[in-house]
């Protein structure tokens, strides 16, 4: 019986994969039907620290010259980053560089 239940949990958990640069990274969230492109760069805050603080500016707030994409479409085509993602989405995200 546990094996049903846990084999159940796993269907119902959305994925999303996340990538930057040549990193990957697979985003699990069991608990929720609905998840957000602001919901899935937040959760890389606590699994990659290092990586979240580079996307944000010095107030903590999202970089403007951070491009994010959900399945090759730039979410500004979309609802921004309150984008809904789909079980087995790609969220790319792409640091550009700015300065002069």
């Amino acid at each position: 019986m546990n094996k049903e239940i846990s084999r159940q949990e796993e269907v119902t958990a959305l994925r999303v994969i996340l990538s930057w640069g040549s990193h990957k990274l697979s985003l699990q969230f069991p608990d929720q039907k609905t998840v957000t492109v602001a919901q899935a760069l937040m959760s890389v805050k606590s699994k990659k620290p290092e990586v979240f603080k580079s996307w944000c500016d010095k107030q903590g707030h999202m970089r403007q010259s951070l491009q994010v994409f959900v399945n090759n479409s730039h979410v500004r085509y979309k609802d921004g980053l309150d984008t809904v993602l789909k079980e087995g989405d790609r969220l790319h995200v792409i640091a550009m560089v700015t300065g002069g």
